[in-house]
């Protein structure tokens, strides 16, 4: 899986496509600017889930079921991961089923 890297500013936001970009870092201590971007790229209401990697990690199983799982309601997830270290990387890269649902 390729990563690819993009600096933007916050006024870019809206510049950023969800089916090019299926893996977003948002990095920085205002943590209401990070939601707003997050609220300004969720055009679409999509249903959020919330993660801290701690409880990826405690849970990885449950949290993989998850991921492939799809609702007879929704047809798209947005999934939050907070408190994020490079560690979680390595796990989605690592993880096959995750990998294939971002690329």
């Amino acid at each position: 899986m390729i990563l690819k890297e993009m600096i933007i500013k916050n006024y870019q936001i809206n510049q950023i496509d969800l089916n090019k970009n299926k893996l977003i870092l948002f990095y920085g201590k205002n943590d209401g600017l990070k939601k707003e971007a997050i609220k300004t790229l969720n055009k679409n209401n999509i249903k959020v889930e919330t993660y801290e990697e701690k409880e990826i990690f405690d849970q990885l199983n449950n949290f993989t079921e998850n991921l492939l799982s799809k609702s007879l309601f929704e047809e798209e997830k947005l999934i939050l991961i907070i408190r994020a270290t490079d560690k979680i990387l390595k796990v989605i890269e690592s993880d096959n089923s995750a990998s294939k649902l971002i690329s």
